[in-house]
């Protein structure tokens, strides 16, 4: 009757907990689990006596329809994004994305963008793509529901660490705890300097600021700029310095000067290397097909 009951319910009838379990009527029923692509984790029902290999079957088939439903839903313009009859150029960018969960380290994509033909970032702007001076982003999956699924999709992808907390509904700005991957908080859209996570869309428009401010020979950071990010000067100075900028306090002022010239052959990046067994390992020859 179980069996029977999930199979009929409705997609309002399931959700994900915080550690990437799906529940159902109250009750975890199954975890998510490391798949083929980040997109779409495995569905893995929990062990019980009295579930026969028929019926675990007809369970896995039901949470799996209702997951891709769930993932195309909440991740709507990535998924679209990944369905788009586009060109392979475009098409290696995106998958990139996806595998990164909607937002990507500029640095990593940096040569296939300066690749590309003005008509093919044009694709890639109607598809709903930001192209920042840090990251390369869905603006659109920086919102609370997107955010958390990113984190959950995450976290079934890397079981063989503990569950890191999800990112706080609706925060520009928060502390974070110690030892968590930075690949987790770019998977869920924020980029990590200090201890702090910074949403990298208003990250993106404070460093705006900055270099406007910048090119206007303007040495003194105003204080309304820090209200894009809700910080105080001191950790003003720590987000321009992590930036490339040179700042520092001077009476209670942000001094700062221009961006240091970057060196991106030499820079870290911020997303680790894929395993060989993924997809992404195969997107070179997706790129140049």
């Amino acid at each position: 009757g179980r069996v029977d009951a999930i199979e009929a319910a409705a997609n309002d009838a399931f959700a994900l907990d915080d550690d990437a379990k799906i529940i159902w009527n109250g009750e975890s029923v199954a975890t998510l689990v490391k798949g083929t692509e980040r997109l779409r984790p495995l569905v893995q029902v929990f062990n019980d006596d009295l579930l026969d290999a028929p019926d675990r079957v007809r369970v896995e088939a039901r949470l799996r329809t209702w997951l891709t439903d769930h993932v195309d839903h909440v991740l709507a313009p990535l998924a679209k994004a990944l369905k788009a009859d586009v060109p392979a150029s475009v098409r290696g960018i995106v998958f990139q994305l996806s595998e990164s969960l909607g937002a990507i380290s500029r640095d990593a994509v940096d040569a296939q963008l300066k690749s590309l033909k003005d008509e093919e970032r044009k694709t890639l702007a109607r598809l709903g793509i930001r192209f920042g001076v840090e990251y390369v982003f869905f603006p659109a999956l920086l919102k609370a529901a997107p955010i958390r699924l990113r984190g959950l999709l995450w976290i079934a992808a890397h079981r063989d660490a503990p569950a890191p907390p999800l990112p706080t509904p609706g925060r520009v700005a928060m502390p974070l705890p110690e030892k968590i991957p930075a690949a987790f908080y770019l998977a869920c859209g924020y980029r990590v300097i200090d201890g702090t996570g910074y949403r990298i869309d208003m990250l993106e428009r404070f460093a705006a600021e900055a270099r406007r401010l910048g090119r206007e020979k303007n040495p003194v950071l105003p204080p309304e700029i820090l209200s894009l990010l809700g910080i105080d000067a001191a950790a003003g100075v720590g987000v321009l310095n992590g930036l490339g900028f040179k700042a520092r306090l001077d009476d209670a002022k942000i001094a700062f000067s221009a961006r240091k010239k970057r060196d991106r052959k030499h820079k870290t990046p911020v997303i680790s290397a894929p395993n060989a067994d993924s997809p992404f390992a195969k997107l070179k020859d997706l790129a140049l097909s």
